[in-house]
C-alpha cells in the first residue's frame, strides 16, 4: 500500500533483511581460473560467493577499494544478490542474472524497504570466465571502488563480516538485457560470515590479468547504466525515451515521459522559476532545467542537496525563497534560490521522527498560512496499538510554527500541534483555495474479524483506503480518525456475523468495552478508495477545474495487483475556493482513471507505479513513478478533434 507498510515493505519488501550470519568462508579454489577466493556457499540453495582482494597495506591510504568477486547460482533462479554490508538499506548490493548464455550483473543500493535502484559508485566490470550453461550461473567480476558505499564500508581487516544473499528462485527480471532492470522481491534468504583478513592475496594482480576482458563489455558506473539504452521519444517530449511499461490515458489527454533512468523517483515540486525539482530515495535532491514545450532542457539532472537518506518529502515555500525536504528522521530546510538552483543554510526544523515501517514524512507549507509547517509522521507497525494515544507521535498529522523553530528543531511527539491523529499513513496532503487541509491515507493489511471465537478473513476485499478532510491548519481540530482500531467497510459480503455497507466502520474484534459503535467516536473519511491501491498523493485541479487528482501506487500483496494508476475524483469548489467531493463515503465509484497501466500481471515491480505530483503553470500534471524511475506528464488536449481511446492511448507514445 505504501511505503514500509507491512512486513518487510509493501512498496518492494526488500530484496535483503537483516544481517544473519551462518556459513564461515574458507579458502577455495577454481579451477577454471586459477584464482583461489575466501568463499562460503549455502547447501540449501547451493549459491556460494567469494572474494580476494589486493594485499592489505599498513598505511590505509594505499589500500585499494576493489575486489574481485564470483557469484555462483543455479542457472533456472530468476536473481540472485548479495548484501556486502550485511542488511538491505545503506548497504552494496550486488545483484546477477542470466541474460541468455550471458550473465548480468547490476550494483544497487537504497535507503529504506524499497526496490533498490542502481547505484552509481562501483565499476563492475564482468570477467572473460564468467558463464550461464544448462546447470548454473557463474557471475566473476572486477569491483572497483567497493569497499565503502553511501552509509557503509568493508572493515578490510575483519575475519567475520557478516553478509547476506537473496534469490527470486522462479521469477526472473523484467528486462534481463538491461543491468538497470527493475525485478520482483525475493523468496529466498540466507547469510554467512566472511573472512575479508583472508581474503587479502600477493597474487591479485596475477589473477586480474588472467581473467580481464580484452575489451571491457560492460560497467554498472553511473554514466552507463543509471539511464537504460531507449529509442528516440515519440511522445510529448521528442527527446525523452517512450515510458518504460505500456499506458493508457484517458479520453481528452494525452502522455509521455520527460525523463527516466532516475533512481527510485518519490515527491516533485515546480519552483519559482520551472525548474523542476524532485527527490530520488538514497540521493537527496535533483533538478531540470525546463524548456518552453514542458520538457526536459538537458537529461542531466542537477544535484541540488546530496543526502542519501533522503526517501520522499520534498516541498517550497509559497514565495519559492524557502525549500523543505525529509529523512525518515530528520526535516530540513535551506535558503532557496531558483534561478541557481542551490539551496544554502542548512537548518533543522523538526527531528526524532524515526519509526519502523511507514518510514515517508509528507511536508506542505500552507499558502494561506506560510508561517506554519504541516508534516505527517506513519504508524510504527501495519497495527501499531500504541499509535492509539496521541502522545505517541506516531500516525499523525502536526503542525508546527516556523517563526519560532527552536535550535536542533522541534521534538515531532512533544511538539507541535495536532492537526488529526489515528491517520495509520496519510502520505498524501493538499491545501484547497480556502487554506483547508485534505489527504489521502494507506489504510491496514490483513485484516480478521473475530466473534465468539471464530475468525474470518476480510481482508482482500476489506478495509477501504480513505480520502480525509482536516479542517485549518491554523486551528488544529486534533480529532481522531480511527486507527488503529476503526477500519472503514468497502465489501460488506465477506463479513458474516453482521449486515454492513459500504462506508460502515468495524474493528477487528468486538467486545463488550470496545466495538463497531465504538467507532461512532471516530472522525470519518469523505470519500473511500478501493482497498490496498494505497493513495499517496493529492492534488487539486488548476484555474476553473474542479476536480482532484490521486496517485494510486498499488498494491503490494494482493491477488490480482490493484492500483497502479492516476485517478481523477470529481468535485465542486465554492465562492470561497473550499473543495469538496461529488461522491460521499458509501459510494464506491468516486473516481474515474486517467493514466493507468496496461498489463498488471508484473505489477509490483514490472510495471508503472505512480508517487508524487505537481503542476507545471502551463497545466500540466507531472507524475512520478518509483519502480520504473521515470517522471510522466500528462496534459489536456485543446479540442474533441485530437481525442484518442482510452485502449489507443499510448499506441501512438510506444
Amino acid at each position: 500500500m505504501c511505503i514500509g507498510k507491512g512486513y518487510p515493505s509493501p512498496n518492494f519488501p526488500g530484496i535483503f533483511l537483516t544481517p544473519f550470519a551462518t556459513a564461515q568462508s574458507t579458502q577455495w579454489c577454481d579451477s577454471t581460473n586459477g584464482i583461489c577466493y575466501q568463499r562460503t556457499t549455502d547447501a540449501t540453495t547451493s549459491v556460494s560467493f567469494g572474494i580476494v582482494m589486493p594485499p592489505l597495506s599498513s598505511g590505509s591510504a594505499a589500500n585499494s577499494t576493489e575486489f574481485i568477486g564470483e557469484i555462483i547460482a543455479p542457472a533456472s533462479y530468476g536473481w540472485t544478490g548479495i548484501s556486502i554490508g550485511g542488511g538491505m538499506t545503506t548497504s552494496l548490493l550486488l545483484v546477477t542474472w542470466p541474460n541468455g548464455k550471458t550473465p548480468v550483473l547490476s550494483a544497487r543500493w537504497t535507503a529504506g524497504f524499497v526496490q533498490p535502484g542502481v547505484y552509481a559508485g562501483p565499476t563492475l566490470t564482468i570477467l572473460k570466465d564468467s558463464v550461464v550453461n544448462s546447470t548454473h550461473l557463474k557471475t566473476s567480476f572486477r569491483c572497483q571502488n567497493c569497499t565503502s558505499w553511501t552509509g557503509g564500508a568493508l572493515n578490510l581487516g575483519s575475519s567475520g563480516s557478516g553478509m547476506n544473499f537473496a534469490i527470486s528462485t522462479k521469477t526472473p527480471v523484467d528486462d534481463p538485457s538491461n543491468p538497470a532492470s527493475t525485478f520482483n522481491q525475493h523468496d529466498t534468504t540466507g547469510g554467512f560470515t566472511m573472512n575479508v583478513a583472508a581474503a587479502h592475496s600477493s597474487s591479485y594482480t596475477l589473477y586480474l590479468n588472467g581473467v580481464l576482458p580484452t575489451s571491457v563489455p560492460t560497467t554498472t558506473s553511473a554514466a552507463k547504466t543509471t539511464t537504460a539504452p531507449a529509442p528516440t521519444g515519440t511522445g510529448i517530449c521528442k527527446n525523452a525515451a517512450n515510458p518504460v511499461h505500456k499506458l493508457n490515458v484517458a479520453n481528452g489527454y494525452t502522455a509521455g515521459t520527460i525523463a527516466g533512468g532516475l533512481k527510485t523517483p518519490r515527491g516533485i515540486v515546480f519552483d519559482s522559476a520551472g525548474n523542476f525539482l524532485f527527490v530520488q530515495s538514497g540521493v537527496g535532491i535533483s533538478g531540470f532545467k525546463m524548456d518552453s514545450t514542458g520538457c526536459v532542457k538537458s537529461s542531466a539532472s542537477v544535484t541540488i542537496v546530496t543526502n542519501a537518506n533522503f526517501n520522499h518529502g520534498i516541498a517550497l515555500s509559497p514565495d519559492g525563497k524557502t525549500l523543505f525536504a525529509s529523512s525518515v528522521d530528520v526535516l530540513y530546510s535551506w535558503t532557496y534560490d531558483a534561478a541557481t538552483l542551490t539551496a544554502t543554510n542548512q537548518k533543522t526544523i523538526v527531528n526524532s521522527m524515526s519509526n519502523a515501517d511507514h518510514v515517508t514524512r509528507t511536508i506542505l507549507n500552507p499558502v494561506h498560512n506560510p508561517t506554519l509547517l504541516v508534516v505527517t509522521r506513519g504508524s510504527n507497525d501495519n497495527l501499531d496499538l500504541g499509535s492509539y494515544l496521541s502522545s505517541s507521535g506516531r500516525a499523525m498529522i502536526k503542525v508546527f510554527d516556523l517563526t519560532q523553530v527552536p535550535s536542533g528543531g522541534y521534538n515531532y511527539a512533544s511538539a507541535g500541534k495536532i492537526l488529526a491523529y489515528g491517520t495509520r499513513n496519510e502520505v498524501g496532503i493538499v491545501e484547497d483555495n480556502s487554506g483547508m487541509i485534505w489527504g489521502v491515507e494507506n489504510s491496514a493489511d490483513n485484516l480478521v474479524r473475530n466473534v465468539g471465537g471464530v475468525s474470518t478473513d476480510v481482508h482482500i476485499g476489506n478495509p477501504a483506503e480513505k480520502l480525509n478532510f482536516f479542517g485549518s491548519p491554523a486551528s488544529p481540530a486534533g480529532s481522531w480518525y480511527g486507527y488503529p482500531y476503526c477500519f472503514m467497510v468497502w465489501t460488506p459480503s465477506v463479513f458474516k456475523d453482521k449486515t454492513f455497507k459500504v462506508g460502515d466502520m468495524f474493528v477487528q474484534a468486538p467486545n463488550s468495552t470496545f466495538n463497531d459503535a465504538s467507532c461512532n467516536a471516530a472522525h470519518k473519511p469523505n470519500m473511500l478508495f478501493p482497498p490496498h491501491t494505497a493513495p499517496l498523493d493529492m492534488k487539486f485541479g488548476l484555474a476553473s477545474d474542479t476536480n482532484a487528482y490521486v496517485t494510486l501506487h498499488g498494491s503490494w500483496d494482493t491477488t490480482p495487483p490493484v492500483g497502479y494508476k492516476v485517478v481523477i475524483v470529481p468535485g465542486t469548489v465554492s465562492s470561497k475556493g473550499a473543495w469538496a467531493n461529488k461522491a460521499g463515503v458509501t459510494s464506491t465509484t468516486g473516481f474515474t482513471d486517467l493514466l493507468w497501466n496496461s498489463d498488471l500481471t508484473k505489477c509490483p515491480n514490472g510495471c508503472f507505479r505512480p508517487v508524487g505530483m505537481a503542476w507545471s503553470k502551463a497545466g500540466d500534471l507531472y507524475v512520478s513513478s518509483d519502480t520504473s524511475g521515470e517522471i510522466l506528464i500528462i496534459r489536456k488536449l485543446a479540442t474533441k478533434a485530437n481525442n484518442i481511446t482510452p485502449a489507443a492511448a499510448f499506441n501512438t507514445l510506444l
